[in-house]
């Protein structure tokens, strides 16, 4: 019994590290988080159109990319789950998600030619149905009705030559009273085009003194862009 019990364990825990923890069922979530949808809805039905493929598993969420490699589709995970008993726990989860929530929608008020996105669902109202395939090549009819998500285009990682426009996009967000908490902005900025986007806008926040900067962390990249 013990040796069937470790087996089958063992091969869960795989199964799990394999997948990056995917499974469609932390794709939708109970919480109405109480934002609306925004973006280009009529080009994201479009876009949905063909298959999405397994990409990547982030710290806020999991990542799928369009047959094509022009469009990201991200879930947003980390929802508190229907055996989140502990009212302290299931507080923290659902605080969490509306900040990245909150970012996103924040981004797209002030800063629109800065972002990524094209189309964001976090109503609980209908939306149309995605066709995933996970990371073992599993097809998946999703229906995003009842899952936070985020339609965005594809970038370009930043290098070298936008560093110029990465600092002139630090200097909108100062000048728009707005902060992006994360230190990896190398990570999460990149290239639309010949415009700096933000496409991990998740930790974007507002900043009443208007004082942003770029992180050390980014400086330091930056530097190895220099040196290199």
């Amino acid at each position: 019994m013990f040796k069937r019990l470790f087996l089958i364990g063992s091969i869960s825990y795989l199964v799990h590290t394999y997948t990056e923890g995917f499974t469609t069922t932390r794709l939708a979530s109970q919480e109405n988080y109480g934002f609306s949808d925004f973006g280009a809805r009529i080009d994201a039905e479009k876009i949905l159109d063909q298959p999405f493929h397994y990409l990547a598993s982030g710290g806020q969420s999991f990542v799928f990319i369009s047959e094509d490699g022009k469009y990201v589709l991200k879930f947003l995970k980390g929802h508190a789950r229907p055996w989140t008993v502990l009212p302290k726990v299931r507080a923290r989860k659902i605080k969490k998600i509306a900040k990245t929530l909150e970012g996103y929608r924040l981004l797209e008020e002030k800063l629109p030619s800065h972002s990524a996105t094209i189309y964001a669902h976090f109503s609980k109202t209908p939306f149309r149905a995605a066709h995933l395939i996970d990371k073992c090549g599993i097809h998946h009819t999703v229906d995003l009705s009842s899952a936070e998500c985020i339609l965005q285009h594809h970038v370009k990682p930043l290098n070298s030559l936008s560093t110029e426009k990465v600092h002139e996009l630090a200097s909108l967000l100062a000048e728009e009273k707005m902060t992006d908490t994360d230190p990896r902005q190398h990570k999460n900025w990149g290239m639309l085009g010949d415009t700096v986007v933000i496409f991990d806008a998740g930790r974007i926040a507002t900043d009443p003194q208007g004082k942003f900067a770029l992180s050390d962390k980014y400086i330091s990249w930056e530097q190895s862009l220099e040196d290199s």
